[in-house]
């Protein structure tokens, strides 16, 4: 099993984290759930550490011997680019990588993405949440969270919210 095909599914699955450790399945974060891909195997110490050396420099191979952690980069040609946090605990190494958008989502989509994933009490916090005027900052647009949160229920087709 080699990193870049994990990080293929998970762009394909418009996951935006995977994360790997060993004795689990991979683990694609979703719309905020993490699914664990149980059609694969359960990850081996030598699966872990191949991953995560496959995408080190030599430079970084020896930082991470020293510090037992490292965030780096990582780009996949014809793919995408990778935020990549790896570390060792409890003696095992871990993964997490974040994909990195090749294209930057609108506040729409944000929210959107945002509600899917959480619970409505969730909500009302992120709504108390007062946000600047924007137009004192040399923005065009002003509002609050709450404002952009009362577009979402004709946005998402999900009927009456109780925020």
């Amino acid at each position: 099993m080699h990193i870049n095909d994990l990080l293929k599914m998970a762009v394909d699955r418009k996951a935006s984290d995977l994360h790997l450790k060993v004795g689990a399945f991979p683990v694609l974060g979703v719309d905020g759930v993490l699914k664990p891909l149980s059609e694969m195997r359960r990850l081996l110490q030598e699966d872990t550490v191949a991953m995560a050396f496959s995408i080190m420099s030599a430079r970084q191979k020896e930082k991470f011997k020293t510090d037992f952690e490292i965030d780096t980069s990582y780009q996949v040609p014809n793919l995408g680019r990778f935020r990549c946090s790896i570390f060792q605990q409890r003696g095992t190494v871990g993964l997490v990588l974040r994909v990195i958008p090749s294209r930057i989502l609108t506040i729409r989509e944000l929210l959107l993405r945002y509600a899917r994933g959480v619970d409505t009490r969730d909500l009302a916090l992120v709504r108390s949440c007062f946000v600047p005027d924007a137009a004192y900052h040399g923005a065009l647009a002003t509002g609050t969270i709450g404002d952009a949160l009362d577009a979402l229920p004709a946005a998402n087709n999900c009927g009456n919210w109780s925020i």
